[in-house]
């Protein structure tokens, strides 16, 4: 399935059906009688929280969305139906934009949440409504209200725990593969994750551990350089940013990675760093002949509060007692 995080659709309620006018005449009524029936109401448009889904894929084939409009009444005073609301499933973590103001209208992150967008048209009231003693055989009815119109903007921002940074080649897809049950694709080579992946941990009789992989963040990345920081939005529900950083780098130290993705990140998306608790992951640990003095790294990031693993993805030396750690991220995003 193909990963798609943006999308505009225009979405319409429908209209209320129309009031009848009809006089009616019988035996036991020789003057007759006003008998219509009132119009149904239309259908709202309404975006539902659905948890199977994971991208907003299903939006790309129809950019319009109108809901039934309500019926209209009928003689001897019979309603007409109203109409069934028009319920589109989007994914957890979806925020809903005015198309045209780029309010927030909505973020859906919780299952089976639901919103509203546009509410359908009243029904027209039918002419026996408007009946009084003084006036007995209006000949008259209403119209039904009409339906709303709105542009929409969806954006998928995925409701993960931890959110998994670094450059590209340090092992992102490796360690979330040990962590998590994902299966992404890993080969020796920059740039094989080309859209976030997500990846849980947990069984079922505890609340599940969900963490994203963005794909690598490179020098110049918000110029445009790259794949990442298009997809860092997918980790601002995080509460926990974990830097991997590779120590066998030859060209570039993991202090001089840390504070390379940093100015990135804040050049792109400054929000992104509010509130987060930062690990740093310090990986590759099986290679040997570091450049790079482990010992000093450490030290550098406690000083700054960080929280500091050395690991080998590969083999999964360290990853227990970072795994460990990563719990306490869970149910805080």
């Amino acid at each position: 399935m193909r990963f798609v995080d943006e999308v505009t659709i225009t979405v319409r309620s429908g209209d209320g059906g129309k009031g009848c006018l009809s006089l009616r005449k019988a035996k036991r009524l020789p003057r007759g009688g006003p008998d219509g029936g009132d119009g149904g109401k239309g259908g709202d448009v309404i975006l539902r929280a659905d948890p199977q889904l994971s991208t907003l894929e299903n939006f790309l084939s129809q950019k319009r969305y109108p809901a039934p409009h309500g019926e209209s009444g009928k003689n001897r005073n019979q309603h007409g139906k109203d109409s069934s609301s028009l319920i589109l499933p989007v994914p957890l973590g979806t925020a809903v934009r005015d198309a045209h103001t780029r309010e927030v209208l909505s973020e859906i992150i919780h299952e089976g949440q639901e919103f509203v967008v546009v509410k359908g048209g009243r029904g027209g009231k039918g002419n026996a409504f408007f009946a009084t003693s003084t006036h007995q055989t209006p000949r008259f009815s209403q119209e039904g209200q009409k339906g709303e119109e709105k542009k929409l903007t969806l954006e998928l921002k995925l409701p993960v725990h931890v959110g998994i940074i670094g450059h590209p080649n340090s092992g992102k897809s490796t360690l979330l593969s040990r962590i998590t049950s994902a299966c992404p694709r890993i080969a020796d080579y920059p740039f094989t994750t080309k859209e976030p992946c997500v990846g849980t941990r947990g069984d079922r009789y505890e609340e599940k551990l969900l963490i994203v992989e963005i794909p690598g963040i490179v020098k110049g990345a918000h110029r445009g350089c790259g794949l990442g920081l298009k997809f860092l939005r997918h980790a601002e529900r995080a509460s926990c940013l974990l830097y991997l950083l590779d120590l066998s780098d030859p060209e570039l130290s993991p202090l001089e990675a840390f504070h390379l993705l940093e100015e990135e990140i804040s050049r792109c998306l400054p929000s992104l760093n509010a509130g987060k608790l930062k690990v740093i992951v310090l990986n590759k640990a099986d290679r040997q002949n570091f450049m790079w003095n482990i010992s000093e790294i450490m030290r550098y990031f406690s000083g700054k509060g960080m929280q500091t693993f050395t690991i080998s993805a590969l083999t999964g030396e360290g990853i227990e007692s970072l795994t460990s750690f990563l719990q306490t991220c869970r149910g805080h995003s």
